[in-house]
């Protein structure tokens, strides 16, 4: 058993710093210096390399023996429920920022019918701040709502405790240096709009429009 918690571990944390290593500016300017043709694909190759890891670790990561607990019916079908609508939520969240762009459709599009190449390194030059919607209630939706799937599973294993317990380490220090970013590029707007709106538990919600 604890062979499985530490090999599980491990490979999160591989994949953090393979995550972070592929998100961070540093890798982006040196592959667009380098190899400039490949910029407007660096999103998608971004996201399959992601998707592929966390496929592969969950495949070969050895399955829990039982789990912690299992949810009886009919308390199952309502945390199936908030998990449904977590999804929703997610799907909304990166609606709102543009889930194509998201994803690097638009990127790889514009570059085959007009050879126009990403300005920030993997995505489109975008310029607003969104705060509106699901972004007055908190600033990384996103997270919040993958964070509220995984803790509403009405089975939880070591494998699903693993992940769940490593999702919010990473958030929170991800977000943390994502923040970073964003202030260097929106400035006091993002500082205001920090001050207003929870990062993670919307306790409150922004008056933003």
């Amino acid at each position: 058993m604890m062979f499985k918690w530490i090999l599980s571990i491990a490979g999160l944390i591989v994949f953090a710093l393979l995550h972070s290593l592929l998100a961070g500016h540093g890798l982006k300017e040196w592959i667009q210096n380098n190899f400039p043709k490949f910029m407007p694909f660096y999103r998608v190759f971004y996201n399959l390399i992601s998707l592929i890891y966390l496929v592969l670790w969950y495949i070969f990561i050895p399955p829990p023996t039982y789990p912690i607990y299992s949810v009886p019916s009919p308390f199952a079908y309502i945390l199936i429920a908030i998990q449904i609508m977590s999804i929703y939520f997610i799907y909304k969240s990166a609606q709102q920022f543009g889930s194509a762009r998201f994803f690097g459709i638009p990127q790889v599009l514009s570059y085959l019918k007009g050879g126009v190449y990403p300005e920030y390194y993997d995505e489109m030059k975008r310029g607003e701040l969104v705060t509106s919607g699901i972004y007055r209630w908190v600033r990384h939706p996103l997270y919040t709502f993958s964070l509220l799937f995984l803790i509403t599973s009405p089975i939880m294993d070591t494998r699903i405790l693993t992940i769940l317990i490593f999702a919010v380490l990473y958030f929170t220090i991800g977000s943390v240096y994502e923040e970073r970013k964003l202030v260097e590029r929106f400035g006091e707007a993002y500082k205001k709009y920090q001050r207003e709106v929870p990062r993670l538990i919307p306790w409150k919600i922004s008056k933003t429009k």
